[in-house]
């Protein structure tokens, strides 16, 4: 085996944190750049699914996951104003079935346990990435501080607005979906005589609201809606708003939904950016990961999950061509590629919950067994992963 290139990641959010974590498991030395000065609790829920939860446990933070999060018993698509239950989801039998449990947790809970699985010493914060520089076989990267640093290979998981996207390939923002999201988290005792279930989504013909627990104490509660709302800035940083400005946006909603929303308070409003499905996702020693090169809705819950995919894959591809960097990031992009994009357009299409759920291919993939698919060569056969030798893989 030829030596193994030391990686640089910029961004230490879920996609970033849980490559960091994979690649040293594998046997990499890597260093997580992040331009936050330190860590904090910050953002609201996430719900885990199967296809992500499987990566954790391999990772070997599912248990420490599961101590902090909760597996939601039922979940329950109901009609916005009648309340009628439009779907049950047996979240316990489909966890048998996929082998890998459904979790709601916060953001900040998951966060904490990701980076407690890095080893010390990787995390540099404070380090605003502003450009890089390739130098044969060696990225320089360059900080607003004005230090630098070296690496032979660079991972970009700095999310919708990556510099490190902008540095290889181009500087184009995403674009605004035309829908918002609003966020509240509130303690369950302001509503102690409501019957809240663990995961709850209102479905109107035009919008959503979405209410979960996120740990097993079910003593915090975070609503979470989608709907389509103009943005009226050139700035779409989230912002705080009025609660009334969610009530008036979800009125004629079911009794229930309005007893929940007369107790938000630090409500946040959050426009939804996207991009189209398109390549590159990588120049030579450089690729990118996450948000950085598929971002879509959260309609379908799943932006956390393509970037443990992402994760998975990417290493798995470096270990297949034996720590051929610039190959193995092109049969990283090459088996993603096909799969986030079908994630972003059922994602947008925003039918999930409408009718059956064809979850299958989505709940049941396994990042961590699926063929990796050679690339093709310019004479028009493949070049496969095979041809190459095979480390054996540690997760």
């Amino acid at each position: 085996m030829s030596a193994r290139p030391q990686i640089a990641i910029v961004g230490a959010g879920i996609g970033g944190i849980t490559v960091a974590v994979l690649l040293q498991q594998a046997g990499y030395d890597c260093r997580v750049y992040e331009q936050a000065p330190q860590f904090r609790r910050v953002g609201a829920g996430i719900n885990l699914a199967p296809n992500s939860t499987r990566v954790f446990r391999a990772m070997g933070v599912l248990a420490k996951l599961l101590g902090v999060g909760v597996q939601p018993r039922m979940k329950f698509n109901r009609e916005w104003d009648s309340g009628r239950v439009l779907q049950t989801i047996a979240t316990q039998e489909l966890t048998t079935l996929y082998g890998a449990p459904f979790v709601g947790v916060h953001r900040g809970d998951l966060h904490d346990v990701l980076a407690s699985a890095v080893a010390s010493g990787t995390f540099h914060l404070g380090k605003r990435f502003v450009g890089l520089e390739t130098r044969g076989s060696q990225v320089r990267l360059a900080f607003e501080d004005g230090t630098s640093a070296l690496a032979d290979a660079v991972i970009g998981a700095d999310g919708l607005h990556s510099q490190v996207r902008a540095a290889i390939i181009d500087a184009t923002p995403p674009v605004y979906y035309g829908h918002v999201a609003y966020r509240s988290i509130f303690p369950r005792s302001r509503l102690p005589d409501l019957d809240i279930a663990d995961n709850t989504r209102w479905l109107a013909p035009d919008r959503y609201l979405l209410v979960y627990f996120m740990s097993e104490a079910r003593d915090e509660f975070y609503v979470v809606t989608g709907g389509p709302e103009p943005w009226d800035s050139d700035d779409f940083t989230p912002i705080a708003v009025d609660p009334a400005r969610l009530r008036a946006a979800f009125a004629g909603f079911h009794p229930d939904v309005q007893r929940m929303l007369d107790k938000c308070e630090g409500v946040s409003r959050w426009p939804m950016l996207v991009r189209p499905p398109s390549r590159p996702w990588c120049a030579g020693r450089v690729a990118l990961l996450g948000d950085a090169c598929h971002a879509t809705t959260p309609h379908m819950g799943q932006g956390g999950g393509m970037a443990v995919e992402d994760a998975a894959m990417l290493v798995r591809c470096l270990q297949y061509t034996d720590g051929d960097v610039a190959s193995a990031f092109r049969l990283y992009e090459s088996n993603r590629f096909a799969r986030t994009s079908r994630l972003k357009r059922d994602s947008e299409a925003d039918e999930w919950g409408h009718g059956k759920i064809e979850h299958q291919w989505l709940y049941g993939y396994e990042v961590l067994r699926a063929p990796i698919e050679p690339l093709p060569s310019e004479n028009g056969s493949s070049v496969s992963p095979s041809d190459t030798p095979r480390p054996t893989e540690k997760f």
